[in-house]
């Protein structure tokens, strides 16, 4: 079973309804994503804090709570907007960040291990992105990028597509692009 809510909720409250211990916010910020993963045995939670006083200050926060090898936390700081927080599939061992930042779209991806989480993918797009599987079943990643922004009519531009494949360690460029 996984929870998602992409609205501010109070620690607390998740924390007594779900029966997960809640970590202490980080003094001067403000919970405003949280994530439930269940893997097997294991449970992670993933939750992003907002800076009370500072508009590009945001931290990303992943702890195994119950099930691993040992407690742990992966904690990494961005300026850019959080937009979601999900998995492809149950099941799946990555959980995927979509944020907002300048004029671009960033995936940043997380694999969620037994003794550690490690970002497997960091990466921008111009579109919002595409997630697929190829057909022996890899995942995917599609960034969009327009060529010929600026003066260029929006008619004339073309969109490339970029593509990333999991090969079972990071997301690695495919020899072939879309368009």
């Amino acid at each position: 079973m996984r929870r998602l809510w992409l609205v501010p909720v109070v620690g607390a409250v998740f924390a007594a309804w779900s029966g997960v211990t809640a970590a202490a916010d980080p003094v001067g910020y403000r919970l405003v994503d949280r994530l439930e993963v269940i893997l097997e045995k294991r449970t992670y939670i993933s939750e992003i804090f907002d800076s009370r006083e500072r508009s590009l200050d945001r931290k990303l926060v992943i702890r195994c709570v119950s099930g691993c090898a040992k407690q742990f936390a992966y904690r990494e700081d961005f300026a850019d907007a959080p937009l979601a927080a999900f998995r492809l599939w149950d099941g799946s061992d990555q959980l995927i960040t979509l944020w907002t930042g300048g004029t671009a779209y960033w995936v940043r991806i997380y694999i969620l291990g037994d003794s550690g989480i490690r970002k497997v993918f960091d990466s921008a797009s111009k579109s919002a992105p595409d997630f697929a599987h190829t057909p022996m079943g890899d995942d995917v990643v599609i960034l969009h990028h327009r060529e010929g922004e600026g003066d260029t009519p929006v008619t004339d531009q073309v969109t490339r597509g970029e593509v990333w494949t999991w090969n079972g360690q990071v997301y690695a460029p495919t020899d072939k692009g879309t368009k």
